[in-house]
């Protein structure tokens, strides 16, 4: 389906026209996020061909929709390098599951910290193929660093020899392993071990945090656990 602002040209700027699949992402969240982009319009900001705006995690670029309106592309989040595709489907998927995620464990949406594609994360070099996975978020050292590190739960493995270890793009390791997409948005102290056919752990500086009844996440394991 094809959305737009309606507000933004009562401040001399152009309307943004945004394609989105609503069978994907909520008719709530959509609404939200035209809002939001006639807010920032609204406070002064403007938006140009070329630009690059972050959107949860992901990067999107403005583009040129017809002779007076603008529109955004994302990342198709399949390829390498990046290819730019029209609309905003999976970013606003991926802001919506992060969303979720932060809810069906209780942590407050206040807490979130939000990185970006374009960071970086520690990885271990058994990551892309290991049954189980260990992500834990620390402070970040730089604006470049996500503050995540993500390995396998190899007990063989040792993460403390930096010939291990690398640095990867958060993109990256989201194109190996796209069960990290719902956690990223968790703040730094936050411990997750995923098992195959098992409930992940989850800790929050050091306490463990539990899935609530109910929850989108609770939901999701159902379903998987469903034959």
């Amino acid at each position: 389906m094809i959305v737009t602002t309606h507000r933004c040209s009562e401040h001399n700027h152009a309307e943004i026209v945004l394609e989105v699949d609503a069978s994907t992402v909520p008719q709530q969240h959509i609404d939200q996020f035209i809002q939001t982009l006639e807010g920032v319009v609204e406070q002064g900001s403007t938006f140009l061909p070329g630009q690059t705006l972050q959107v949860g995690w992901m990067v999107t670029q403005v583009q040129q929709y017809d002779e007076t309106r603008l529109t955004l592309f994302e990342p198709d989040m399949q390829s390498q390098p990046v290819k730019y595709v029209p609309g905003v489907t999976e970013t606003l998927r991926q802001m919506t599951l992060q969303l979720f995620f932060i809810d069906s464990l209780g942590v407050a949406r206040s807490d979130m910290n939000i990185p970006s594609i374009r960071q970086s994360a520690v990885a271990c070099s058994r990551y892309k193929d290991a049954s189980g996975l260990l992500l834990v978020r620390g402070k970040a050292h730089d604006r470049n660093d996500s503050g995540w590190f993500v390995g396998c739960l190899n007990k063989d493995h040792d993460h403390q020899n930096v010939q291990n270890l690398a640095k990867v793009p958060l993109y990256d390791v989201f194109l190996n392993r796209k069960v990290i997409q719902g956690w990223m948005a968790f703040p730094p102290g936050t411990f997750v071990a995923l098992q195959e056919d098992q409930p992940p752990q989850v800790f929050r500086d050091g306490k463990e945090l539990t899935i609530l009844p109910d929850s989108f996440l609770e939901r999701l394991l159902q379903r998987r656990e469903t034959p």
